[in-house]
C-alpha cells in the first residue's frame, strides 16, 4: 500500500567499531577507474577540477556521510560532529583555508554555535478557561511545538482571531490592524485568504512567493508578533489528525524519528519568535464554540470576502503548560575557502552550501540515513572543494564552502552565519545552494511546479526532460542575469534538463533563504522530493549517482564563473 513501509531488522544501526570497514570502501572507490565525461568543449582554465568530479566518488563520499555509524546525524549529535571532522580532514589535506571562528593565533574551520537541547514531558497542556469551566487538551495529541517554545513554565492570557496571520497592507490586507495584540495569545489559520484560488492578490505572479509554504509564513507571523508582543501563535493545522508529529510524517505509515528539539539562545535574541504551537482544528473549534461562533464557517467567509475578520474571543483564556527540561549543548557550521586570485577581488566571496545535518534516528536504532537529504548535497560542497583546490588556476573572488548545521530544525545554522557572520555578508557576491541532488523526478511533478511559479503555458508545455535528467533552479528574481548564466552553462557543458524558477522571496525551505533577503542573488539546486524523505529508506543505494555528479560539475562551472566576473550580478528589487 503506497505510503506504508516495513523495515527490515537489518536495518538497525550499527556502532563505531565498523568505520574500517567504511574507509576501506571509500578508499577503493576513490581511486577506482575514472568514469566517462565529455569534456571536450570544457575550457582548459576549469577543466582539471571539472574532471575531478566523479560519480564514483560522489557515492564513495556519500557512503561515509549517510552510514549508519553516523546515526542520522542529527543536530547535535555524534554523529554529525563526526561528519564535521570527517570533512575538516579533507579540507586540510587539500590546503582549504579555514574561516571559521577566530582563535588566538588563525581561525577554525568551526563556527560553534550554541545549542540547548529541549526535553518535554508528559505535563504539557492546553487549557481553555471561562467563568464555569475548563477543557484541556495534550500535547502531541492535540497540538504540537513549532519555534520559541524554550522555557518550562506557562503561557497564560486572553485570546484574540486574527484570521489567516497576515500583515499585507500593500495589498490593502491587514489581519493585525484592529486588534490590541500585547500579551495576547493569537489564534490563525493556516494557509491564506482564498486557498490556492487564482483570482485573489496572494496567488498573483507579483506576490505569491510571500505567502507560500507551512512553516515560513508561521515564522515570519510569530516574528511580527514579538515585535507586536504578543504572548504566543496557535496556528490551526487542518492536516493535524493525519500529520500528528512535529516531523510531519502521517500517523500509522511511517516511523518518527526521536530528532532532538533545540535553539539557540543568541539567535533566539537576534531573531527573536514567539511561543507557536500547531493545535488541531479541535481546539479552533471548541473556542469559538464558548464564543458561539464557527470556526470553519468564519474562515469560509474570510475566504470568500477576502477581507479580514478578527476579533477577540471574549470571557476566556487559553492556559499553556509547558513542563520542559533542558539540557546545554552545541553544534557548528564548518567553513573553509579557497582564496581568490585577484588581489582586490579576493576579498569578495562566492558562497557554495549545504545543511549537513538529518533528523538522526529513533529509540529502537532506526537510522535516518539522509544520504539525498543532504548528504548529497553537502559531498557536492565537499567534490566542489577538491576541484577548486585541485585546478591550478583559481577564480578571482574567493570560494567559501559552508556545510550548515540545523536545516531541519529551522534554519539553524545558515541563519546563525547571517548574523553572526564570520565574514563580511556584504562581501558576498552570490550564493549557491545544494540540497536533494541525487534522484530522479518526474516531469509531470516539474510541470506542476513550473505552474505554481506562474512561468507562462506555452513555455510549461515546452519543458521536457526524462527523470534522470530533470533539475529544478530556484533563482532568485531580482537577479534574472544568473538563471542565464546558469542555462547556458548546462548547455554548453552538462547537458542536464534544468527548470529556472524564479521568485522573491524565494522559497523558504532550505538554507538560500535568508541569503536572498540578504539581497545576495541565490540558487537552489534540487532534484524533487520523493516517497523516501525522512525515513530511513534514504539511503546510498537508491541515489543516482551519475546526475548528482552532473548537478555537482554544473554548480562547479557556475561558482568559478561567478567567482571570474569582473562585476557582480546586480539585484533588480
Amino acid at each position: 500500500m503506497k505510503g506504508v513501509y516495513m523495515f527490515p531488522k537489518n536495518r538497525t544501526w550499527r556502532k563505531i567499531p565498523f568505520f574500517p570497514v567504511l574507509f576501506l570502501a571509500l578508499f577503493i572507490a576513490l581511486f577506482s577507474g575514472r568514469g566517462e565525461i565529455n569534456s571536450e568543449r570544457v575550457p582548459e582554465k576549469v577543466k582539471t577540477g571539472y574532471l575531478s568530479i566523479q560519480a564514483a566518488h560522489s557515492r564513495a563520499y556519500l557512503s561515509f556521510l549517510a552510514a549508519d555509524e553516523l546515526e542520522g546525524r542529527d543536530t547535535p549529535s555524534r554523529g554529525q560532529t563526526i561528519a564535521r571532522r570527517y570533512i575538516e580532514s579533507l579540507y586540510k589535506t587539500w590546503s582549504i583555508i579555514p574561516v571559521g571562528d577566530a582563535q588566538e593565533l588563525n581561525r577554525s574551520y568551526e563556527q560553534r554555535v550554541p545549542m540547548i537541547i529541549k526535553h518535554f514531558g508528559e505535563g504539557t497542556s492546553l487549557e481553555i478557561i471561562t467563568a464555569s469551566s475548563t477543557q484541556k487538551f495534550m500535547a502531541e495529541k492535540d497540538f504540537s511545538y513549532v519555534m520559541g517554545v524554550d522555557f518550562a513554565g506557562t503561557i497564560s492570557g486572553p485570546v484574540v482571531f486574527c484570521g489567516y496571520g497576515i500583515s499585507a497592507p500593500d495589498l490593502g490586507y491587514d489581519d493585525f490592524a484592529s486588534v490590541d495584540l500585547r500579551n495576547k495569545i493569537v489564534l490563525v489559520a493556516g494557509g491564506k485568504p482564498g486557498g490556492q484560488r487564482p483570482d485573489t492578490p496572494f496567488n498573483s505572479p507579483k506576490h505569491w512567493a510571500r505567502f507560500e509554504g507551512r512553516r515560513t509564513p508561521a515564522e515570519n507571523c510569530a516574528r511580527l508578533l514579538a515585535r507586536k508582543g504578543a504572548a504566543a501563535l496557535l496556528v490551526v493545522d487542518e492536516s493535524f489528525d493525519h500529520y500528528v508529529s512535529p516531523h510531519g510524517y502521517i500517523r500509522d505509515a511511517r516511523i518518527s524519528s526521536s530528532s532532538n528539539r533545540i535553539f539557540s539562545p543568541p539567535l533566539s535574541v537576534a531573531d527573536p519568535m514567539v511561543p507557536t504551537f500547531w493545535v488541531s482544528p479541535r481546539i479552533a473549534e471548541a473556542l469559538f464554540l464558548k464564543v458561539s461562533k464557527n470556526f470553519s464557517q468564519t474562515v469560509g467567509k474570510i475566504d470568500n470576502e477576502l477581507k479580514p475578520n478578527s476579533f477577540a474571543l471574549t470571557g476566556l483564556e487559553i492556559n499553556i503548560k509547558i513542563d520542559l527540561k533542558q539540557t546545554v549543548s552545541a553544534c557548528g557550521n564548518l567553513l573553509g575557502m579557497i582564496e581568490g586570485s585577484d588581489p582586490e577581488l579576493k576579498n569578495e566571496y562566492i558562497v557554495i552550501g549545504a545543511h549537513l545535518d538529518h533528523i538522526g534516528m529513533t529509540k529502537d536504532g532506526y537510522v535516518f540515513n539522509g544520504a539525498d537529504d543532504n548528504g548529497s548535497g553537502s559531498v557536492g560542497v565537499l567534490q566542489i572543494a577538491r576541484a577548486m583546490a585541485l585546478n591550478p588556476e583559481k577564480p578571482r573572488r574567493s570560494i567559501i564552502f559552508a556545510h550548515w548545521t540545523g536545516e531541519e530544525k529551522g534554519l539553524v545554522g545558515s541563519r546563525y552565519f547571517l548574523k553572526f557572520p564570520t565574514i563580511p555578508v556584504k562581501n558576498v557576491a552570490a550564493y549557491i545552494n545544494l540540497d536533494m541532488i541525487s534522484h530522479d523526478c518526474s516531469l509531470d511533478e516539474v510541470k506542476k511546479e513550473a505552474k505554481m511559479f506562474h512561468l507562462p503555458e506555452d513555455e510549461i508545455a515546452h519543458i521536457s526532460g526524462q527523470p534522470g535528467k530533470l533539475l529544478r533552479a530556484y533563482i532568485s528574481a531580482p537577479s534574472p542575469e544568473l538563471a542565464t548564466k546558469i542555462s547556458q552553462l548546462n548547455a554548453d557543458f552538462i547537458g542536464l534538463d534544468v527548470v529556472p524558477l524564479l521568485s522573491f522571496p524565494m522559497l523558504g525551505n532550505s538554507d538560500h533563504y535568508f541569503f536572498a533577503f540578504e539581497r545576495v542573488p541565490s540558487v537552489f539546486f534540487f532534484t524533487g522530493g520523493n516517497e523516501y524523505a525522512h525515513t530511513p529508506l534514504d539511503t546510498v543505494e537508491r541515489i543516482n549517482a551519475e546526475k548528482m555528479a552532473a548537478v555537482i560539475r554544473l554548480a562547479y562551472l557556475l561558482a568559478f564563473s561567478l567567482g571570474d566576473e569582473p562585476n557582480r550580478l546586480s539585484w533588480k528589487q
